[in-house]
């Protein structure tokens, strides 16, 4: 995942357009996400994001044990509860 920080800048003052960050990801196969570390936009969705991600790719790639699996799980479970509040 591509962190496009300092989405609340005005357009003309970016050095890389939208189209070239969304052509990029595409080609790459990699998302991106806008962020702004100075008005905060994004910032928390972003870690939640790529929290859910972690999670659900060691779920797919297996663990070493039943319990282990179970609990991320549960962890995945937990951050979706929180997204619906």
């Amino acid at each position: 995942m591509v962190f496009a920080n300092k989405s609340d800048m005005p357009e003309e003052e970016i050095q890389v357009s939208k189209e070239e960050i969304k052509q990029w990801s595409e080609d790459h196969k990699i998302p991106v996400i806008y962020t702004s570390a100075k008005t905060g936009e994004n910032v928390d969705d972003s870690f939640l994001d790529i929290t859910k991600r972690l999670i659900v790719r060691k779920n797919a790639e297996g663990s070493s044990g039943q319990n282990k699996q179970r609990q991320m799980g549960l962890a995945l479970k937990k951050l979706q509860l929180k997204d619906q509040k």
